[in-house]
């Protein structure tokens, strides 16, 4: 999966105030929900992502999180990235709040596990995570996640 197709400039925001976990859901649906690959109702888009957080929390350690679902009707997978002005309480292994939000969505039947992996491999790296949270625009946040992770994928066999 081309990284640049997954996460496009227009899903990603930097400093976005978020208020609780259901608000940056509704953030990240908004951000899904108004793409072209997407193409779904951001309604649609927060109930897949509440509904895989009941099944237990998405949260990384170190602020991370990575909330993802499945969708029906979608074509590709797609992903949304959030950086918070002030982190919010997440229910995450650590305890610790979440400041860096990426969602993936999938389509119903798709095999997520490559992506997931990636993602959580990619930002579980402490130096690109410091970086991020220095990043004062959208764009040098995706600019920053997006050479990241192709250089991930490419050391990969």
């Amino acid at each position: 999966m081309d990284v640049k197709q997954l996460l496009p400039p227009d899903r990603v925001a930097c400093n976005v105030g978020a208020r609780s976990r259901k608000h940056l859901f509704e953030i990240l649906s908004e951000l899904l929900g108004n793409s072209d690959s997407a193409g779904m109702p951001p309604n649609e888009i927060f109930s897949g992502l509440a509904g895989r957080e009941r099944l237990g929390s998405t949260g990384l350690n170190n602020g991370i999180a990575i909330p993802h679902g499945r969708a029906s009707g979608l074509k590709q997978p797609c992903a949304a990235f959030a950086k918070l002005i002030e982190p919010i309480d997440y229910d995450a292994p650590d305890g610790k709040p979440v400041d860096l939000a990426l969602a993936v969505l999938f389509p119903d039947g798709d095999e997520s596990i490559g992506i997931l992996a990636l993602v959580a491999e990619v930002l579980s790296d402490p130096q690109l995570q410091s970086q991020l949270r220095e990043c004062n625009n959208s764009s040098s946040l995706h600019e920053m996640l997006i050479v990241t992770a192709s250089a991930w994928q490419e050391r990969q066999p």
